[in-house]
């Protein structure tokens, strides 16, 4: 899929939107020019580039969430580990956290406000016996 600015993408770092623009930039690499693409998100304030981007990028936040992210309810203070994801004929996704399940976009974006990746928790994890 073609990345376009206002869709979501999934990185190492977790998920982001692109704000803003999409920028090529010609690089001169041990004797080759090369072209990089860089994706402005979080306001003007930081690029990620192309080659990190994980997945498919989506205009629907819910399409990028996988099994083992923790997701946040921000009626309940709480954090729920993604159980299940299934899709409908259709393929929209249903996504099943714990005991709660989101059936479509707007459910999801009523109840949770903080999305953290399984990659970004392996991140910061602490290895014990490291």
């Amino acid at each position: 899929m073609k990345l376009e600015v206002g869709m979501y993408v999934r990185t190492k770092k977790g998920i982001a939107k692109l704000i803003e623009q999409i920028n090529d930039v010609e690089n001169y690499w041990f004797g080759f020019w090369i072209t990089d693409r860089f994706l402005m998100i979080n306001d003007d304030t930081e690029y990620i580039h192309e080659v990190d981007i994980i997945g498919e990028p989506s205009f629907d936040i819910i399409d990028l969430i996988e099994v083992g992210d923790i997701l946040h309810d921000k009626n309940d203070n709480e954090y729920w580990t993604v159980q299940r994801i299934e899709k409908d004929e259709s393929g929209n996704p249903s996504i099943q956290i714990e005991w709660e399940g989101f059936e479509n976009e707007e459910e999801f974006l009523n109840a949770i406000d903080e999305i953290i990746t399984k990659e970004q928790a392996k991140n910061i994890s602490y290895k014990i016996g490291d």
